[in-house]
């Protein structure tokens, strides 16, 4: 179970999703990426073997 932390509702945040496919040992692997209005990270996803 992952933490989760309480974000206040003043204001409406912007975030957005990047996607780009590397190479992870070979193969291919299609990683997500959550970003926030400032570019900071909010969460990544690996998805191997994708497409």
């Amino acid at each position: 179970m992952r933490d989760t932390a309480v974000v206040p509702t003043t204001g409406r945040k912007k975030w957005h999703l990047d996607a780009v496919f590397v190479k992870v040992n070979g193969e291919r692997a299609c990683l997500w990426r959550a970003l926030d209005q400032d570019g900071d990270v909010l969460d990544i996803l690996l998805l191997p073997g994708a497409m």
